[in-house]
């Protein structure tokens, strides 16, 4: 989700982009639009914080966070396939930014 806006810069993420999943923002100064896939993630993301916040445990109904273990599952939510995720720093080349 592009919240810079319209027209200003090529698309990107950045930020902040996800408080228009995890709040209602009217007044914001670009309101983010969520498609029907985006608020269906928007709301797995709600459930997961609350849950943490309630328990220390994100795990819902739709998805379960196993127990921690070694420290390198990741809870990746994408909309139509929020999924545990335990490739996450191969992925995304964690090893290349942690090289200093």
């Amino acid at each position: 989700m592009n919240i810079a806006p319209p027209k200003a810069l090529p698309p990107l993420s950045t930020h902040g982009t996800e408080l228009p999943y995890l709040f209602d923002q009217p007044n914001a100064p670009f309101p983010a639009t969520l498609s029907p896939d985006q608020q269906k993630l928007a709301a797995s993301m709600r459930t997961a914080w609350a849950s943490f916040a309630a328990s220390g445990n994100p795990s819902s109904r739709a998805l379960s966070w196993p127990p921690v273990g070694n420290g390198t599952r990741v809870l990746s939510f994408v909309p139509l396939q929020s999924k545990v995720t335990s490739d996450f720093a191969a992925t995304h080349h964690c090893s290349f930014w942690a090289a200093g």
